[in-house]
């Protein structure tokens, strides 16, 4: 599953600092995920005084897509005298949460009430995250091996 184009191309001109080309691979049920992960990290950049220029980021980041999943990894962007232990805090948290949203998510439709579910797709298959109701309907995809 890859996130709808039009999409892609409104989040890639609203967020241009977090957005990454890799994140038009996931699927359009993590969008508001992603989106939620963005306004902790604008909380990070707003958790001192506010800089005149809201563009600036205080996060550099990095994303690795995998079959099972979505990694997130941040490091500060800012000269370290700026960054303060609750910066480090928020940071760790706000991915943490990321994380744990995602595998919790349902791919295919969006609802909170997903987990792992084996799909034999290619010869080792991949883990999708995929709620109940929709794993049993990819366990009725004719074209899955089984």
């Amino acid at each position: 599953m890859i996130m709808d184009s039009d999409l892609a191309r409104r989040l890639s001109k609203e967020h241009e600092y977090y957005w990454r080309p890799i994140l038009r691979d996931l699927p359009d049920a993590w969008v508001s995920a992603l989106l939620e992960f963005w306004q902790r990290l604008d909380e990070i950049n707003t958790a001192t005084p506010p800089m005149s220029d809201r563009r600036y980021v205080w996060v550099a980041l990095r994303y690795d897509l995998f079959p099972a999943g979505l990694t997130a990894y941040a490091s500060p962007a800012v000269n370290l005298r700026r960054w303060t232990p609750a910066h480090a805090m928020a940071l760790i948290a706000a991915i943490d949460e990321f994380h744990q949203r995602l595998q919790e998510t349902c791919e295919q439709c969006g609802s909170r009430t997903g987990y792992r579910h084996k799909t034999q797709l290619d010869i080792g298959g991949y883990d999708r995250i995929l709620c109940e109701q929709c794993g049993q309907k990819w366990e009725g995809n004719p074209f899955a091996e089984r």
